[in-house]
């Protein structure tokens, strides 16, 4: 299982041809809320990012989230000029793309073509660093939560608003080594329970369960097994955020 929790392209000057619609922004590609989208009036754009004189950005998974865009191409600059990583075309029929690099990039600019059938929308570009969570148990569960509720009128009528549902997963983690433990407390403290993040349970998977964008739902207790050496068991959940 992969977690994807700090997004280094709000290091970035951004900018893109063409140029956004006047009621959207350029930055609304690192926004916080998945559903606040960067607009073009064109099926096809590209987005360019530059690092501070100073810097270089690091990352080893790339992802592009709620966009209509069937077609993606990625490239990414290093210091000196030189093409340190072109993805090619990708083509991908849902709203989610990861790309996870083969190794560690180091690059200071970036150049993002995407295209469509219709004007395209972007809610999320990422570059970062995946952390890998330990294996979990082979019975996670997943729940679709109803926000909404029915009320009813004296003669039995139900009234009420529909919302959409929100996912969550749940997952449990048996005989975890302290090292991993503190990778797990680490991934903790960077997301608490406000940020949201992209969360990928079966990278190998996608058809069957895919990505989502979420926040870790409340703290976790672990329990040391009861053998010699450190080894612990706990469970972890997420809720959907949009």
């Amino acid at each position: 299982m992969n977690v994807y929790p700090n997004n280094q392209i709000e290091c970035m000057k951004l900018d893109s041809v063409p140029a956004v619609v006047k009621h959207s922004d350029i930055k609304f590609l690192y926004h916080p809320y998945l559903s606040v989208t960067a607009d073009f009036q064109s099926n096809i754009a590209t987005i360019t990012g530059d690092a501070e004189i100073s810097r270089q950005i690091y990352c080893d998974s790339i992802i592009l989230a709620n966009t209509n865009a069937t077609m993606a191409n990625i490239k990414l600059v290093g210091s000196s000029g030189n093409i340190i990583f072109n993805s090619g075309p990708k083509s991908f029929g849902g709203d989610v793309l990861i790309i996870n690099l083969d190794d560690m990039a180091y690059f200071k600019s970036f150049e993002l073509t995407i295209s469509g059938d219709k004007n395209i929308y972007l809610g999320l570009l990422y570059f970062g660093m995946k952390i890998s969570l330990p294996r979990f148990l082979v019975e996670p569960v997943q729940n679709i939560d109803l926000r909404n509720q029915a009320s009813r009128s004296l003669g039995g009528q139900s009234y009420g608003l529909a919302s959409k549902p929100l996912r969550s997963f749940s997952a449990q983690f048996m005989r975890v080594i302290k090292d991993d433990m503190k990778t797990i407390d680490n991934y903790a403290e960077q997301v608490q329970t406000v940020v949201p993040h992209f969360i990928d349970p079966y990278p190998e998977a996608h058809q069957s369960v895919k990505p989502f964008y979420a926040t870790l739902q409340n703290g976790y207790d672990y329990t040391k097994r009861n053998e010699n050496n450190f080894f612990y068991d706990f469970s972890l959940s997420w809720m959907e955020a949009k």
